[in-house]
């Protein structure tokens, strides 16, 4: 909660120093905070922000508080110890994340990371983590986007937890085709051996949080948790900033 003080601080530094400084999402003078974002688009992330019920364990949202999704109810049983997500991956939140991952508005990083915070600093399950994992990108893919959407996030909640960012404790050494329009059992194919842990000694008894930015068949998560499991990691939790509806 303290990086939201610090926002409050900051929204009323800015406009005493730079009055007209403008709002990176719709333009708009003044009313600024800590995140970039004037007011009314701080508030309308906030109307988004845990619209729907979490799935009792996935990241997915869900038609009724405690349920689980259709995927949950079908396997029972995940290597990553549980999930959560903050947005719905619908409407307005769709585009954003469009903007930050594929058009470079990077500074999206620091508002949504100050959500997925707070997010988990409500869930007590992840209250023991000790190291942030951002879901690695191919070092292709990384080079040619500039930057890894997830690490920006992580780096934004690791700094909020005071909690180290390691992003190469996991690698992808295999650039595989997009995800997107597959299902889950071709996501899983699709993926394969696509990751490995670059330091064996850094997992091994450690609580460690994924950060991702979209959670959608949970395919990539759930890759990344077995190598980190296999590799020795105490538990795995993940958080990431939008994922789907799954009923």
């Amino acid at each position: 909660m303290l990086r939201l003080v610090c926002a409050d601080w900051w929204r009323a530094l800015l406009n005493l120093i730079f009055p007209n400084y403008r709002c990176f999402s719709c333009g708009q003078e003044g009313g600024l905070d800590g995140t970039g974002l004037c007011s009314q688009c701080w508030s309308r992330l906030e109307e988004m922000e845990n619209k729907y019920p979490p799935c009792a364990h996935c990241a997915s949202f869900v038609f009724e508080t405690g349920s689980c999704c259709i995927n949950c109810r079908q396997k029972k049983e995940y290597w990553f110890d549980g999930a959560r997500a903050v947005f719905p991956y619908e409407g307005a939140m769709r585009d954003i994340i469009h903007q930050f991952k594929y058009h470079g508005v990077t500074k999206w990083a620091v508002p949504l990371g100050l959500l997925m915070l707070r997010t988990i600093e409500r869930d007590a399950r992840f209250h023991d983590v000790e190291v942030l994992a951002p879901v690695p990108l191919h070092i292709k893919r990384e080079r040619s986007r500039g930057y890894n959407q997830s690490e920006l996030l992580a780096r934004e909640i690791g700094t909020g937890l005071k909690l180290p960012v390691v992003p190469d404790l996991l690698r992808r050494i295999v650039d595989t085709p997009s995800q997107t329009g597959l299902n889950r059992k071709a996501r899983q194919e699709n993926l394969g051996a696509a990751f490995v842990v670059k330091d064996v000694k850094a997992v091994t008894g450690k609580n460690i949080l994924l950060v991702d930015d979209i959670y959608t068949t949970g395919a990539t998560i759930e890759t990344c948790s077995r190598i980190l499991k296999i590799e020795g990691a105490k538990s795995v939790w993940v958080v990431t900033c939008a994922a789907g509806k799954s009923y």
